[in-house]
């Protein structure tokens, strides 16, 4: 064999394996997950926000475990099918000198699932920026928002 097809053979390995570890960690075949409301205030420019907060909301869904061990009872449950609600207690922006803080709280609970679970979750975070990167810094909250209330969920969802 010659040196330039090791080569090529060697890139070709590489390549495979970069691309197949840079997939994100997908639930594969778990339950349906859908979120059937998203409120915020009308004065926070609420259509944006919701929006914003659903789509986190549904890419956060879709890469957690929502399911439990093994067995029959892991089997259920994922054929089940689970309807959330999440609402947005406060967003609240703060100016100091040169320093942007936004304060956001998201509350959310699984309004339909297997066994009647109804309990409720909060997640809360302040973050800080730059006064020029407004929207960057709000989506960043509402994506570690959303990341936190979903791991909540789920976990309700386990027991």
């Amino acid at each position: 064999m010659s040196r330039s097809s090791r080569l090529i053979r060697f890139c070709v390995v590489l390549l495979v394996l970069a691309f197949g570890m840079a997939t994100p960690a997908v639930a594969l075949a778990g339950p349906k997950v859908k979120w059937t409301k998203v409120d915020v205030r009308p004065g926070d420019d609420g259509a944006r926000v919701a929006r914003i907060l659903k789509r986190e909301l549904k890419r956060a869904s879709q890469r957690e475990d929502w399911t439990k061990g093994s067995g029959k009872s892991a089997k259920k449950r994922k054929s089940a099918s689970y309807q959330l609600s999440a609402k947005v207690t406060e967003l609240a922006w703060e100016k100091d000198d040169d320093v942007l803080r936004v304060s956001v709280t998201v509350v959310a609970r699984i309004d339909d699932g297997p066994r009647g679970k109804r309990q409720r979750v909060r997640s809360h975070i302040r973050i800080g920026g730059h006064p020029k990167r407004r929207g960057k810094l709000e989506k960043q909250a509402l994506q570690i928002v959303a990341r936190g209330i979903v791991t909540r969920l789920a976990e309700v969802a386990r027991r």
